[in-house]
């Protein structure tokens, strides 16, 4: 039988659970070390749908949000069981699921953070593409949240001057809202997902009475991302001005906060879960 004649193209998946863990598995195929599933592009196939059929065919994991990561040589490296030069094409992807099936190609699996796979005994190269990851994390959305002293006055204003329409979230014991949000369009089709949010979040000023003439209005921005703990370690690694570690919100974010060099307050948004306006309404209550 001849030898390898050509490179062959080869994808890969950092797959995040919705807790944003990420998939390894350990593979004799790599010296016994922790890899990410993937395989071979079959001649007329797309590289996307080579990764999904190599992911579940060695995972059961059906997976989605695809986004290309990155490229890597391997040329003749022992790292493999066989002499093969490949072309790693490495991707990340979400899944909705945390309950593999294992083929031959693996002996066991686990769900980590990226902090702790990296303690892990990884073949180069899936380590490569981690640092990758962590170097330029992803961003998906970027929203602003206007802190006002009345929500209800905020959205009166907006649709007597702009023509916007108002949402109420949640409410205190007194009936002033919480939380809420302002926007352009129609409110049906944004809360259904069929249109863009165009607008701002509200958010009642907390520490104690206040009026816009005392000048407390501000703003913050929502950075929404894939792994918050893994811009919390950039944060603190380089010695931002952080308010707290990481934590859950009773709205299914997990959040952290901290000010840029100009004083603006910035809140990155890791979702974890996504509960029911009326659930956020009773965690409200509970708490």
């Amino acid at each position: 039988m001849p030898g390898q004649q050509y490179p062959e193209p080869t994808v890969g998946a950092l797959i995040f659970s919705p807790e944003g863990k990420l998939f390894l598995m350990k593979s004799h195929k790599w010296r016994h070390r922790y890899v990410v599933p993937g395989g071979h592009v079959e001649l007329g196939e797309r590289m996307e749908d080579a990764l999904r059929r190599e992911v579940k065919e060695e995972t059961g994991l059906g997976i989605y949000g695809i986004q290309f990561l990155c490229f890597q040589e391997f040329v003749y490296d022992d790292a493999f069981w066989k002499r093969k030069h490949f072309i790693f094409l490495d991707y990340t992807c979400r899944t909705d699921s945390t309950e593999a099936r294992l083929n031959s190609e693996a002996q066991e699996y686990v769900w980590v953070s990226l902090e702790d796979a990296l303690r892990l005994p990884l073949d180069p190269y899936t380590e490569r593409a981690i640092q990758e990851y962590l170097n330029r994390y992803p961003v998906r959305k970027v929203e602003m949240t206007l802190t006002v002293p009345s929500i209800e006055e905020t959205v009166a204003w907006y649709k007597r001057v702009l023509g916007w329409v108002g949402h109420y979230d949640v409410f205190d014991a007194e009936g002033r809202c919480l939380f809420g949000s302002v926007m352009c369009g129609d409110l049906e089709s944004v809360m259904q997902g069929k249109e863009t949010f165009r607008g701002f979040n509200l958010s009642r000023f907390s520490e104690g009475t206040a009026s816009y003439s005392q000048g407390c209005a501000n703003f913050s921005a929502l950075i929404f991302v894939d792994d918050v703990e893994v811009v919390y370690a950039r944060a603190v690694e380089n010695e931002a001005a952080v308010d707290c570690a990481p934590e859950d919100q009773l709205w299914g974010g997990r959040t952290f906060s901290m000010q840029d060099l100009n004083g603006f307050r910035l809140t990155f948004v890791q979702m974890v879960e996504s509960p029911t306006l009326e659930e956020i309404r009773q965690r409200h209550r509970a708490d």
